[in-house]
């Protein structure tokens, strides 16, 4: 039913730009449409190498405001637009990232539409539906996943891990998980691996993909990382940049 795209995979400050991985969100090819999520640093890069144009996408799904999220929104919209000559595509984005002056004012007029996503609502793409989760615990940064019931997948972005908010992602066939870190820090509103045996308890998905990798998780290896989650029985799959998902 739908087709993925994973323009790039790393996630935390040190990864993202130093260019260890990309960070361009991901590709959801819906019949003939094209919706961009969370177009950060290696977007447009990503796009190209995969042989999409900008002009073809159809609507940019953001899920939270962070610069490893919305690094290339901008560049985004405007190739999505032809520069304002075309005015098309919607963009579904938390309020903040308006408020906030992420998105660049001048670029508004040249959508087709806005969408404000709040926590816990239903949005159609087309014939898309798309259901966003509760709020997650993100520094306090309006942060919402998402599931597409379906085709029984869902996106679990950044967040400390919460049994409430975890319960929103149960029994999916595929459930993309963004696990930054290596082990648990205070401070830091990530999902690490040692989380993951916790996470796979609540949710049960056939399939969990582990993505957006930090700098520590992935100089501790992925035979260790391979190694630790064959241990705790997990059906899982490491992402790597350019990966195709079909749920």
């Amino acid at each position: 039913m739908i087709e993925i795209i994973l323009l790039g995979t790393g996630g935390g400050r040190i990864v993202v730009f130093q260019g260890i991985r990309s960070s361009g969100g991901m590709i959801i090819k819906f019949k003939n449409k094209i919706l961009h999520v969370d177009p950060g640093p290696g977007a447009l890069k990503g796009l190209l190498k995969n042989k999409i144009y900008p002009n073809k996408l159809d609507a940019v799904w953001i899920t939270h405001k962070d610069l490893d999220h919305t690094g290339e929104l901008n560049i985004i919209i405007e190739g999505m637009t032809e520069g304002g000559f075309k005015k098309k595509g919607i963009l579904f984005t938390p309020e903040e990232v308006i408020r906030d002056g992420i998105l660049l004012d001048y670029l508004k007029d040249y959508l087709s539409e806005i969408k404000i996503i709040k926590p816990l609502n239903e949005y159609k793409f087309e014939d898309l539906k798309i259901n966003t989760s509760p709020l997650h615990n993100h520094r306090g940064t309006e942060c919402f996943g998402f599931v597409i019931k379906d085709a029984s997948f869902g996106y679990l972005v950044d967040t400390k891990p919460d049994e409430k908010i975890l319960n929103f992602y149960k029994n999916l066939d595929t459930l993309l998980v963004n696990c930054v870190l290596l082990e648990p820090k205070e401070n830091v509103y990530h999902i690490s691996l040692k989380d993951i045996p916790f996470v796979y308890e609540i949710t049960k998905p056939k399939r969990l993909i582990i993505s957006h990798f930090g700098m520590r998780l992935l100089k501790y290896g992925y035979k260790n990382i391979q190694n630790f989650l064959k241990e705790k029985n997990i059906p899982f799959v490491l992402a790597y940049d350019n990966m195709k998902i079909k749920p």
